[in-house]
């Protein structure tokens, strides 16, 4: 696609192969909060809330008209995409497939959807391509109010989600090594996630490394006590018991795939 939005890592926009400057942390964020309501209108509150974190200036409707105008002239020669003012509110209007969010969300359900079919190859396959959307923390960690900021952790929380069904799909299909070196991933960014430990020494044990299991679960058990002051749940000291005894078939994990939150579902605000 020539013209598209990017958020799924540092906020850009793309306009026919060139990236088109969209300068200062406010601006951004501006763009940031019309591109997770895109196509509905973002009342100047709100935008006000997540451009000052909940204090505003006297200034701040002037100042947010600034920001328009400067948005409206970053995006002028993207057609079909504007900046439309309403009733104290701004919406940014254009194809929702513009946006890189609106891809990750497809390809993430439909791989979901694969995943409980069990047709793991065509999973793995979606979940691939979703992830592969991803270039860093959404918003590129960019500093802003807090109701944002929640929302961004929920789609870092749908890019884990996914990571674990992708692993679950590899597993499935024998992939272990594939599995195992994306949970590493994962756990590095999020160590007290217990799905993606269990996932973890699942991958390593049936790939034929049951020390590494094993090692595996003292790492996640270290992890959980420091942090959280919790032992390991059943099904993870399940895991480590099966492999202590070089059971042949590990016992299968509960987990589910979870539901995936659609951009506009849980606003930020």
């Amino acid at each position: 696609m020539s013209h598209c939005f990017r958020i799924l890592g540092p906020v850009e926009v793309h306009s026919t192969g060139e990236v088109i400057s969209i300068s200062g942390r406010k601006q951004r964020v501006f763009l940031l909060s019309l591109l997770l309501k895109i196509n509905r209108p973002v009342a100047l509150n709100e935008i006000a809330d997540v451009l000052w974190d909940g204090e505003p200036p006297a200034s701040a409707s002037s100042n947010v008209r600034n920001h328009v105008v400067a948005l409206r002239r970053s995006l002028a020669a993207m057609q079909d995409v504007g900046v439309v003012a309403g009733d104290r509110s701004y919406k940014l209007v254009a194809s929702p497939e513009r946006l890189d969010l609106t891809r990750f969300e497809r390809l993430a359900t439909d791989g979901r959807v694969a995943l409980f079919r069990r047709d793991y190859m065509t999973a793995v396959e979606h979940l691939d391509q979703a992830i592969a959307l991803w270039r860093g923390p959404a918003g590129g960690g960019i500093s802003c109010g807090k109701p944002l900021a929640v929302r961004l952790r929920m789609l870092h929380e749908q890019w884990a989600a996914a990571m674990e069904e992708r692993a679950e799909a590899q597993l499935a299909m024998e992939r272990n090594v594939e599995a195992a070196a994306g949970m590493r991933v994962l756990l590095t960014e999020e160590p007290l996630r217990e799905r993606a430990w269990g996932l973890l020494i699942r991958a390593l044990y049936l790939s034929g490394d049951a020390s590494g299991a094993l090692r595996a679960y003292s790492e996640a058990r270290l992890w959980l006590v420091s942090e959280l002051g919790l032992e390991p749940g059943d099904e993870l000291r399940q895991l480590q018991q099966a492999i202590l005894r070089r059971d042949p078939e590990l016992p299968r994990l509960s987990w589910r795939p979870q539901g995936l939150i659609p951009a506009g579902s849980l606003d930020w605000c």
